[in-house]
């Protein structure tokens, strides 16, 4: 093993890489829209309950488990719409600005 794997698995490394992925999830959080809570309302119903898009960020672990690594993500189905727009929505992309700020 190399001596840079050992580096990779140190609590250490593994706490700051934690510490790192709650940041990310707090800045993502922080900037992503609610819908539903405020004027002006539509007629139609609305697709899931408000703030489901930003209950939906959460952190889990990357899928190589050979490393400490984090993986932030959302999981709501209305993820798309509001990162890239549509005809009812404009662009928000909380995702790119996150990605972009912890770049």
């Amino acid at each position: 093993m190399p001596k840079w794997a050992k580096v990779l698995r140190s609590k250490k490394v593994a706490a700051g890489v934690e510490k790192k992925a709650e940041k990310v999830k707090e800045y993502w959080e922080s900037i992503a829209p609610v819908f539903g809570d405020k004027p002006p309302h539509r007629d139609a119903p609305s697709h899931g309950a408000v703030g489901a898009y930003k209950a939906s960020i959460s952190i889990e672990d990357h899928p190589n488990g050979d490393v400490p690594g984090k993986r932030v993500k959302d999981t709501d189905f209305k993820a798309k719409w509001i990162e890239y727009g549509s005809s009812h929505m404009p662009t928000y992309a909380p995702r790119a600005k996150t990605r972009a700020k912890f770049r």
